[in-house]
């Protein structure tokens, strides 16, 4: 049987096969005078050949030009060969839950900030798989972190492993103050009221227009439905901000949400993947007060992964079609919020955000091309 290997590394270089020493070219070329090849090395001094006939290959370039030295990537080859198959960016994460034995062959695995449910596949063979699981029950246990990959088509985890060193995204150190502050609902929510209260409304068609500028956003991944709504959400309100508008950001959570296990219960029908459908534990998107031409006031939902205008809140809950949904505003400056306990994350810096469009703009080119 013909062996698929896969590596995950730190970034060294792109190098085109006609440039390269030698030594390094020989390895990976398919015939003397093959050079339609670029070279990706790594830090490990691992050569993979990323083909230019491939189909994913603008892509590869990309991801790899707006990655940093240090920055992480899954290298995935064609069986038998140096051929790039895949290339990906895995994440720092944090585990919430971790079901207690497999089901049909997968292990169901919780992320934190991931709407979409991950799995351990029993495929992996048993020693794989007993490592990945330890390692995520310790990061589950200490509230850390680890590096995991996943497929971008299925959410299964590809790889976990220890950040070792690598930057975690999350504004908090070991020894420091943390990022993660719990705060009593109730005075969040009367806060944010008096807040919202100060904010003058704009009307509808500077609303549609705000929403076009930010459906046009580039840097936005926002066909990848299985993942990403908060780094979007937070993308979108600080060019918001930016442009002299005072957004929050509203929260829908599944039933499923208050079970134990984070059942995903949201479904959204979509073209945007092959099923037709994604299914979230969650989602979140930017809210903004409009006036409408009656001359009330209504807060909207500025949401271009699901929408092509500003919608009322309860036409964007309804599009994901739990019955019993619980909902919740929030000020534009957490990047999470876990409304059960009251749990924020920020990131004022934009880490968390930055680094989840790499990664899934990544998963976008492996699943689109």
């Amino acid at each position: 049987m013909k062996k698929t290997e896969a590596n995950v590394g730190m970034l060294a270089g792109l190098q085109e096969a006609h440039e390269a020493p030698e030594d390094v070219a020989v390895t990976l070329r398919q015939d003397q005078s093959d050079t339609d090849f670029s070279i990706l090395q790594l830090a490990d001094g691992e050569n993979y050949a990323l083909r230019k006939g491939n189909p994913k290959y603008k892509g590869w370039v990309e991801f790899i030009y707006e990655s940093k030295p240090r920055d992480p990537m899954y290298v995935e080859t064609e069986p038998d060969t140096r051929n790039v198959k895949s290339l990906l960016g895995p994440l720092p994460r944090r585990v919430q839950y971790i079901a207690p034995e497999l089901e049909e062959g997968r292990l169901d695995v919780i992320l934190l900030m991931c709407p979409s449910v991950c799995y351990l596949n029993a495929d992996l063979g048993e020693e794989k798989f007993n490592s990945f699981r330890e390692q995520l029950e310790y990061a589950m246990r200490s509230k850390g972190e680890v590096l995991v990959t996943t497929r971008p088509s299925t959410m299964e985890i590809l790889d976990v492993r220890p950040l070792e060193g690598r930057e975690s995204g999350f504004e908090e150190s070991l020894n420091g103050p943390t990022a993660i502050e719990i705060e009593m609902p109730a005075a969040q929510s009367q806060r944010e009221s008096q807040a919202f209260a100060m904010t003058a409304p704009i009307s509808l068609a500077q609303a549609q227009a705000e929403f076009d500028k930010l459906a046009a956003q580039v840097q936005i991944p926002f066909d990848f439905l299985r993942d990403c709504c908060t780094g979007r959400a937070h993308e979108m309100c600080r060019i918001m901000q930016a442009d002299g508008f005072q957004p929050r950001k509203v929260w829908n959570y599944g039933h499923g949400w208050a079970q134990s296990r984070k059942r995903p219960t949201l479904r959204v029908e979509t073209d945007k993947v092959p099923e037709g459908f994604v299914k979230w534990s969650y989602h979140v998107a930017p809210i903004i007060p409009v006036r409408l031409s009656d001359g009330t006031i209504e807060e909207m939902v500025m949401d271009p992964s699901l929408f092509m205008k500003p919608v009322t809140i309860d036409d964007w809950v309804a599009k994901q079609e739990d019955l019993t949904p619980e909902h919740r505003k929030k000020t534009a400056t957490y990047v999470w919020f876990d409304y059960l306990n009251g749990e924020t994350l920020t990131d004022s810096r934009f880490t968390i955000t930055y680094g989840q469009f790499r990664s899934h703009r990544a998963a976008l080119n492996d699943e689109q091309n």
